[in-house]
């Protein structure tokens, strides 16, 4: 019999950090939850203990059941990879790029796959930033100009980004950005359809994902967000920076919308995304049904991009070793088993900035969901602690029994 003391350690070590107000982690073994855990508070205020339906805001996480959608219309043969971004949204025909201190033309058409393997050169749009400089006041203006509009759409928002200066020519770097916001402007064209109805159609109504959605169903259930005023002067003019703007964007809306952050304002609680992932282990639901093709997951597991050294781009977000990964789509894939924590190879999942990191793990046919509530949350450290505990476990029973 498996036994988690290592996983609750690791668990109540992140606890006493101090950047979330609860933590709730899930475990699942062949598809079968074989650890549960809440600790804390949802709430300062009322001070309600965790629970595992509380909603959680999953951040980045949010591109884990979105490439799961672009998947599934992948199969309908409704695009293809190389498309060029263009072919459905005409305002990326023509874009540019910085070179050093200039800008220059992009020679190169953006395809649909540089936007799922982050390989575009589309940025965020930090505010401390100087090739974002220009994204920046898109960014800031956002929750203003797109989220509180009922009738807008991801169409709309992809025609927005279009005018953003990209790092690089498409294909030639890796660069964390707002790719999936794209691609979900795409879908609409493509479905001529919202991304939302389509999302709800193709991944959480399958999936019984009945408590997932890009607002909060339940706002009781709602987990509060710990904002951290720590760390890099970047990283604490971005926590002010959506602090003082309440970028619903990010951090989840109270209301039903149609225009969305495809990958990164999802709302879902542990044992909803747990649903997802242990879809990704074989591509059946939890019911032995069909959800995606053996070609689609071993697309999503592909090494579409080779970190290397001089990227500084994935540690930075992860804080794993960028020689021990590749970037398949949307998700980190093991490669290498050279640094600590030692996991196992074709080890995929994600991470958000609040906090929620995600584990599929097909060698021990393994799920694991840690949900944290925090802005930002210290990923860098909590993601390295949460699988260090968990494999240690993990390790134990699968090489003894």
């Amino acid at each position: 019999m498996i036994t988690f003391k290592n996983t609750e350690n690791a668990i109540n070590k992140i606890y006493n950090l101090g950047v979330t107000p609860s933590i709730v982690t899930c475990v699942a073994i062949n598809k079968q939850i074989v650890f549960k855990n809440a600790i804390g508070t949802t709430s300062k205020k009322n001070k309600k203990i965790a629970e595992f339906d509380d909603l959680f805001r999953v951040f980045s996480l949010s591109k884990i059941a979105a490439v799961a959608c672009f998947l599934k219309l992948y199969e309908k043969k409704l695009f293809s990879w190389d498309d060029d971004v263009d072919k459905y949204i005409p305002e990326f025909k023509h874009g540019s790029i910085f070179k050093g201190l200039r800008i220059k033309k992009r020679k190169n058409p953006i395809k649909i796959i540089n936007l799922l393997n982050m390989t575009s050169g589309i940025p965020y749009g930090e505010p401390v930033d100087f090739v974002s400089l220009k994204a920046t006041p898109i960014h800031l203006n956002w929750n203003r100009k797109f989220f509180t509009e009922k009738n807008n759409s991801c169409l709309n928002l992809s025609k927005t980004i279009a005018k953003l200066n990209t790092y690089f020519e498409p294909g030639t770097d890796w660069k964390y950005g707002l790719n999936f916001e794209v691609m979900s402007g795409i879908v609409e064209v493509i479905t001529n359809k919202k991304f939302v109805d389509v999302i709800n159609e193709e991944v959480f109504k399958p999936l019984c994902m009945n408590d997932t959605a890009y607002y909060f169903k339940d706002e009781d259930r709602a987990t509060d967000l710990n904002y951290n005023f720590v760390a890099t002067k970047n990283r604490l003019l971005h926590t002010l920076n959506f602090k003082i703007n309440n970028h619903s964007s990010f951090i989840g809306a109270v209301k039903k919308r149609d225009c969305v952050q495809a990958g990164g304002s999802l709302i879902s609680t542990a044992l909803d995304f747990m649903k997802l992932l242990s879809t990704l282990i074989d591509g059946k639901d939890n019911e032995g049904n069909d959800f995606l093709s053996e070609e689609s997951l071993k697309i999503l597991t592909s090494c579409w991009y080779e970190f290397s050294k001089k990227n500084k781009s994935f540690k930075k977000i992860s804080g794993l070793s960028p020689l021990d990964y590749n970037y398949g789509l949307g998700v980190r894939v093991r490669s290498s088993l050279t640094n600590e924590p030692l996991t196992n190879l074709g080890e995929f999942g994600w991470n958000g900035i609040g906090g929620c990191f995600s584990i599929i793990d097909p060698v021990y046919k393994v799920t694991a969901i840690n949900f944290l509530s925090g802005f930002p949350a210290k990923n860098k450290l909590t993601d390295k602690i949460f699988i260090k505990g968990l494999y240690q476990d993990l390790h134990q029973y699968f090489n003894h029994s």
